[in-house]
């Protein structure tokens, strides 16, 4: 009789917290030596989780329709990339990524064989924080960037970057960056590695650039660890639940960011605009019924206008 030897499949591995706070406190023992005569200032102002799924970067990489890096930048490598991927299936030529484009990406790279999944672009997640902030005040970043294909665990990069001499004195504004890179199981297993890196007594921010989820392990350890949840609603594919899921958070006493509020600033002022006039103000209380046309793709930017128009008249009936 034949027997064939079992063999259990080796467990995934994982960058733990000593491997990457060993790599950091080598980079600083590192600068010291090479400029003694500067004194590098380490995380001192914030600290910040970035998720960043950038999937549909990934997806057309995977397809061969982008060779640019996965950075989460819709620029003109991106939009034209999406415009031939549009045209090669049949779908409305849009150049934006919406949900009837990422449904069908994920359709076609869900036909390819695991070996396809791996792309030889630059991941440049985490990198792209504005340079101004950089500048002023060092800082902390942690990017968790999800990847597709296989679990293999999850493996980290750890860099410094010192862009700023003050003229004030020899001392190097610097700050740390720590990139999380697996699957989104791989990353989901390490949510309290990602809150341990954020730095005691500091302000601690997440950046989600996804949408709200809950439920997810992920989501909740980062959360539960920072002071303010900043996010992005243009993301939102369904924004009248995601806007549901902000508010339960809202109501839990966690501090919500918007940056697509932000962007409803110029209509907010030429609204207000309008009603300035002293003899226009009145007009305000006769108005029972709004209707806002929109751009197709940003539902969630009207919904949020049609709501700040909305609250104060108390008005009950609104139409997109």
């Amino acid at each position: 009789m034949t027997t064939t030897s079992v063999v259990a499949p080796q467990k995934p591995k994982d960058v733990t917290l000593h491997e990457i706070e060993e790599e950091l406190n080598s980079i600083w023992n590192h600068q010291s030596g090479d400029s003694a005569a500067l004194i590098a200032t380490r995380a001192s102002t914030f600290c910040m989780v970035i998720y960043e799924p950038e999937e549909f970067q990934q997806l057309l990489a995977i397809l061969g329709f982008y060779d640019g890096p996965v950075d989460g930048i819709h620029g003109p490598v991106t939009k034209a990339a999406v415009n031939e991927a549009q045209r090669i299936y049949g779908l409305p030529i849009t150049g934006r990524v919406d949900p009837q484009t990422l449904v069908h990406l994920r359709q076609e790279v869900a036909k390819l064989p695991a070996e396809r999944m791996s792309i030889a672009n630059p991941n440049l997640r985490g990198l792209s924080v504005n340079d101004a902030i950089a500048a002023l005040n060092p800082r902390r970043i942690i990017t968790l960037s999800p990847t597709l294909g296989e679990d293999k665990g999850v493996a980290a990069e750890v860099s410094a970057y010192c862009p700023v001499q003050k003229v004030t004195g020899d001392n190097l504004v610097c700050s740390e960056y720590v990139n999380l890179r697996g699957t989104k199981e791989a990353l989901n297993r390490v949510g309290d590695l990602a809150a341990s890196l954020l730095i005691q007594n500091l302000p601690k921010f997440v950046w989600w650039k996804a949408t709200p989820n809950p439920e997810q392990d992920l989501f909740k350890r980062v959360v539960d660890a920072c002071n303010c949840i900043i996010m992005d609603s243009c993301y939102f594919s369904d924004p009248e639940s995601e806007f549901i899921k902000i508010q339960e958070l809202i109501d839990k006493g966690i501090s919500v960011a918007d940056l697509n509020w932000h962007r409803l600033l110029p209509w907010q002022e030429l609204t207000a605009e309008t009603f300035d006039p002293p003899e226009r103000r009145a007009d305000i209380g006769e108005i029972d019924r709004i209707t806002i046309d929109y751009e197709k793709g940003n539902a969630a930017q009207a919904l949020m206008f049609l709501g700040w128009i909305a609250s104060p008249l108390e008005m009950g009936t609104c139409c997109l």
